[in-house]
């Protein structure tokens, strides 16, 4: 829980993800689903935004990767 405090919890691309990262490991008894959470906030929030420039490639292949997991896999 010490690298909390470097999160920059002014920029809600970054706080949002890593709140639901933080809040959704504990509730889901699964770090990578937590993970997965964050990792599919993260670039719908940017793009909300309008920095969509500002994710990488990875990112959104990545979260459709966990989206697909999630709608298909279940938990």
């Amino acid at each position: 829980m010490g690298s909390v405090k470097y999160i920059r919890w002014d920029d809600l691309a970054e706080s949002i993800p890593a709140f639901l990262t933080i809040f959704m490991m504990p509730l889901s008894y699964s770090i990578a689903d937590g993970l997965a959470v964050g990792l599919i906030t993260y670039p719908v929030i940017k793009s909300c935004q309008g920095k969509f420039n500002e994710t990488n490639i990875a990112i959104w292949i990545l979260a459709v990767i966990f989206v697909l997991k999630f709608v298909f896999v279940g938990k």
